[in-house]
């Protein structure tokens, strides 16, 4: 074989290399990749009726917009450090609520992995049915969404679990399973407003 037919020869493999690589990080880029950060507004219309301003605590160190007419309870029952439920509930939202709890808690993965394996004990017949990373602002936060049943009622939840400062924020929403389609879009659009 002639010098010039090896340089080819090399060209070719060495562009078929390149290609083959090429496709791996297409298919790893397309397939493989963790899931984007969904930005904070991601799905968030703007006719939520959602407090504004937020309801602040400053000194927990976070701020939340629930929806507009919601009562706020910071009594600090059953652990918690407020509690936002609608005004005046109804069968329907007889057990629709935000609430925060505030703990100790340095990494989000690892603040987020404890949660997932807590859930199926504290919840009974617990299905999880999302799981995905967001954006809150300057900080990330992570949805974990599944079903329960609670007094034999199937209930719906969706939890915000971030982190800042060494404190674990966990932003529960809850709510029966049959009023969860008509409120689900308000709920998240309210736990995307949690800035820690």
């Amino acid at each position: 074989m002639t010098a010039r037919a090896v340089s080819i020869r090399k060209i070719i493999i060495s562009g078929a290399i390149a290609a083959f690589v090429g496709i791996i990080a297409l298919v790893f880029y397309n397939f493989l990749a963790p899931e984007p950060l969904a930005p904070s507004g991601a799905g968030n219309p703007v006719d939520f009726d959602l407090l504004d301003p937020a309801y602040t605590n400053a000194r927990l160190g976070f701020t939340l917009n629930p929806p507009k007419g919601w009562t706020i309870d910071e009594s600090g029952q059953l652990g918690t450090f407020a509690v936002f439920v609608p005004k005046n509930p109804d069968e329907n939202n007889i057990l629709t609520s935000l609430t925060v709890i505030v703990e100790p808690a340095e990494f989000l993965e690892d603040y987020v992995r404890e949660t997932r394996i807590r859930l199926p004990e504290i919840l009974e017949d617990f299905t999880p049915l999302e799981n995905r990373r967001v954006s809150l602002g300057a900080s990330e936060g992570h949805l974990i969404g599944g079903s329960f049943v609670f007094n034999g009622l199937p209930v719906r939840t969706l939890r915000l679990i971030t982190t800042k400062n060494n404190r674990g924020y966990d932003i529960t929403a809850t709510a029966l399973t049959s009023a969860w389609a008509g409120q689900r879009a308000a709920i998240e659009a309210a736990l995307l407003t949690f800035r820690p």
